[in-house]
C-alpha cells in the first residue's frame, strides 16, 4: 500500500494497531472525512463561479449558481448571498424567504437583531413595489 501523505501514513499506523471491527469503523470514518471534504470543496467552486457571475454583473446566472450550492451543504453562505441578488433584483418575497431562515436559526443576539432589521427593511420595500 502506497502512502501519499503524512495524515495518510497515520490512519495506516493507527489502523495496524486496531481490532477488525475497530478498522472497518476507522476506515468508514476516513472515507466519510473524505466524502465531506470532496462535498465543501464541490460547494466552493460553485460558490467561486457564483461570485464572478454577481461581480459581472450577471445577476440571474448568479442567483442559479448560489441555489446550486445551496443544495450542497452549507447554508449560511449561499443564503446570505440569495438575499442580496433577491433584493437587488427586486425579489423581495424570495430575498424575505431567506431572511426567514436565518430567524429561525440558532443565531446570538446580535444576529438575530441583524436579521430583524433586514426583514423590517424588506418589508418596507415590498410595500413600496405594490
Amino acid at each position: 500500500m502506497k502512502v501519499k501523505t503524512q495524515r495518510g501514513l497515520l490512519v495506516l499506523l493507527s489502523l495496524m494497531l486496531l481490532s477488525a471491527a475497530d478498522k472497518v469503523i476507522a476506515m468508514d470514518l476516513d472515507m466519510t472525512y473524505e466524502q465531506e471534504v470532496n462535498r465543501m470543496e464541490s460547494q466552493w467552486q460553485v460558490l467561486s463561479i457564483a461570485y464572478r457571475s454577481e461581480k459581472k454583473g450577471d445577476l440571474d446566472s448568479a442567483i442559479l449558481s448560489f441555489q446550486q450550492a445551496l443544495r450542497m451543504g452549507d447554508q449560511n453562505v449561499p443564503r446570505r448571498a440569495l438575499v442580496r441578488l433577491y433584493e437587488k433584483t427586486g425579489q423581495f418575497d424570495k430575498a424575505l424567504e431567506q431572511v426567514e431562515w436565518f430567524l429561525k436559526g440558532n443565531q446570538n443576539e446580535q444576529g438575530r437583531q441583524a436579521s430583524l432589521e433586514e426583514k423590517q427593511r424588506l418589508l418596507k420595500k415590498m410595500e413600496g413595489s405594490i
